[in-house]
């Protein structure tokens, strides 16, 4: 009978661990909560081409996240930038050289990072440059973009989460 015991108070605190988990999990806040994106317009391009495909968003005031560009400090550390991916990725990639963030971006001393930093806040725009695959077929493809993006209040930061964008790609 022990042995009964035993494995019930195993199965107990087992189920009672997963459920602590999923609660924990299902309060955590979200840093895709904090920003959106307006939906995108089709794109018509040629196989081996390329095509800008601007994002409008805004992000929640009280917060923001960063730039493009990475930024370390004397520690090696600093804050996740900001990251554009397209998919599919064996048919489209990002030209991450013409990717731009065009409005919403400002140079900011930031007290935490102890460094200057590109800050996004309010209503931003990213013209992102998007490469099709010479090898893509001629026809409507449903595409994604993804963008991945730390979020933070001045008191803290979110982990970094992503935000994905529906985007018809008709390859001509």
């Amino acid at each position: 009978m022990s042995n009964w015991i035993l494995h019930s108070n195993l199965l107990l605190c087992a189920l009672l661990c997963t459920v602590f988990s999923y609660t924990v999990h299902a309060q955590m806040p979200s840093g895709a909560d904090h920003v959106t994106f307006a939906p995108v317009a089709a794109v018509a391009v040629a196989a081996g081409k390329t095509t800008v495909v601007r994002l409008s968003g805004s992000i929640d005031k009280g917060w923001n996240s960063y730039g493009l560009t990475p930024t370390v400090t004397a520690d090696g550390i600093g804050p996740q930038p900001l990251v554009v991916q397209v998919q599919p990725e064996n048919m489209f990639a990002v030209d991450t050289a013409r990717t731009a963030v065009v409005k919403g971006v400002h140079i900011y001393e930031d007290e935490v990072w102890g460094t200057t930093v590109e800050k996004l806040t309010g209503s931003i725009e990213i013209d992102v440059a998007i490469t099709i695959a010479k090898t893509a077929p001629r026809a409507k493809h449903q595409a994604s973009i993804v963008v991945t993006l730390q979020m933070c209040d001045g008191q803290i930061c979110l982990p970094p989460d992503d935000v994905t964008i529906p985007l018809t790609i008709e390859v001509r």
